[in-house]
């Protein structure tokens, strides 16, 4: 209230014989819809403007649609009149249905103002010509409404590359911990043996290394006495001693345990990118395809066979 109490504008009426009053005031409505941005870039909304009465009951006032007649033939007027004039298009959104309907509720008693009203729809689509430029120039955030509630499909398809990378990051560092694992500070038990270097190398189709092959020139041995070879081995290994023969044998086993976990770890990387690159495209296609499947229907009101269009009036 702005404490003028005196009428600021004067409207006409047009009164009939029948004591029909037409009020014609200029009014401009403005309204604001809720919209959900769960499947942006590829959403669609329903916005409504609900006219009811709340002083007067259904008994005292009865909420019509607007009726025409042209030539004897009489139809009811159950869409949004835009005056090409004085409609400017959007350049984000278009109207795919425009209907208007008059909603009487059985449930609720005559007596009450919520008996009827009149509601207008309006069921917008984003364009697909706003995807153009996402290549080059990304969307901006105050396309966004602040208060959105629900993530759109882009800043999901963000998330789920977000996880997947710190999944590759952290298999990274798995495979380098077991590449640089050595017997002092790791034992391999018998079924990761097992499991990673036999198993799964073939399940995902590795080459094993191939063994070294001993040498041979194509010379045949000349058959000799070996009882001299035999005296110089025994004089070797009573020179040699025993200290010296346990470590080149136990150098040689931390060597084997050390090539089983390089041999692991060459197993648990390609392991990773086999799992990695379905969940990511599948990922990825059933996060677009939700969004692009996402379409407003075909006619603006389910079960209805009617369209409420301008162009296929219904009669009276």
């Amino acid at each position: 209230n702005d404490a003028q109490f005196n009428v600021a504008y004067y409207c006409n009426v047009l009164v009939d014989s029948t004591g029909l009053c037409y009020w014609s005031p200029p009014a401009i409505f403005r309204s604001s819809c809720s919209i959900s941005v769960k499947y942006f870039p590829f959403d669609w909304q329903d916005c409504t403007l609900k006219f009811t009465s709340l002083t007067y009951n259904a008994k005292e006032i009865r909420l019509l649609l607007k009726e025409e007649i042209l030539n004897e033939t009489k139809w009811m007027v159950e869409w949004i009149i835009i005056y090409p004039a004085s409609f400017t298009e959007n350049g984000e959104w278009e109207i795919i249905h425009r209907p208007a309907k008059r909603n009487t509720y059985k449930h609720i008693p005559m007596e009450s103002n919520k008996h009827q009203d009149i509601t207008f729809y309006l069921v917008i689509r984003r364009k697909t010509s706003l995807l153009r430029g996402q290549h080059h120039h990304p969307l901006r955030a105050h396309l966004l409404p602040g208060l959105a509630g629900l993530l759109p499909a882009r800043r999901q398809y963000l998330m789920f590359i977000m996880v997947v990378v710190t999944v590759v990051v952290l298999n990274c560092v798995v495979v380098l911990n077991l590449h640089f694992r050595t017997p002092s500070t790791h034992v391999m038990s018998e079924w990761t043996k097992q499991l990673f270097l036999q198993r799964l190398p073939l399940i995902l189709l590795m080459s094993r290394p191939a063994e070294a092959e001993p040498y041979w020139d194509g010379a045949l041995p000349r058959r000799s006495s070996s009882v001299g070879y035999i005296a110089s081995a025994e004089e070797y290994d009573s020179v040699k001693s025993r200290s010296e023969l346990m470590f080149e044998k136990q150098s040689g086993r931390h060597g084997l345990e050390k090539d089983n976990w390089s041999g692991i770890a060459r197993t648990v990387d390609p392991l990773c990118l086999f799992l990695v690159t379905p969940v990511m495209t599948f990922g990825t296609v059933i996060i677009f395809l939700r969004g692009i499947c996402n379409q407003p229907p075909h006619l603006p009101f389910k079960g209805a066979p009617h369209d409420s269009r301008e162009e296929n009036p219904r009669l009276l």
